[in-house]
């Protein structure tokens, strides 16, 4: 409770410390799992949230906790990985989820050298590519 606190206050280190030392006394305990993660989300940090994710997900079968994790993964340009986990969320959801299936859409069309786009990895926000500006001699036909 005093590290949500701490954490909705903004004062992101001080949480940090409170939800490690939760961790202490119970490393499985999945609030402040959970607590740190979004701490990851909220300081742009994705590489520190995958570990965190990775429990989370190996602790319960929460279809929610496998989608952030193939999204954190997607982040960082771990694809295929990214991809296991958007199956794993799929096949443990109980009611439809957009952003699930925009995801798995994202992983099946992108190509792989576009991983690693975008501000983080709650950000539905990635590749999308532009076509070249048209110049003006572009729209005139020649014979």
């Amino acid at each position: 409770v005093r590290a949500k606190q701490l954490h909705e206050m903004g004062r992101y280190e001080e949480a940090r410390t409170a939800y490690l030392e939760a961790l202490a006394q119970d490393p499985n305990r999945i609030d402040a799992l959970r607590g740190l993660v979004k701490l990851c989300r909220d300081t742009n940090d994705t590489p520190a949230a995958i570990p965190l994710l990775q429990r989370i997900v190996a602790l319960s079968r929460d279809s929610a906790a496998h989608r952030d994790l193939a999204l954190a993964l997607e982040r960082v340009g771990r694809l295929d990985e990214a991809m296991a986990a958007a199956q794993m969320a799929q096949s443990l959801k109980t009611e439809p989820d957009p952003e699930l299936e925009n995801l798995v859409n994202r992983l099946v069309m992108r190509p792989p050298a576009t991983a690693g786009r975008g501000s983080s990895f709650f950000d539905p926000r990635g590749y999308s590519p532009k076509p070249p500006n048209p110049t003006p001699n572009d729209w005139i036909r020649r014979p």
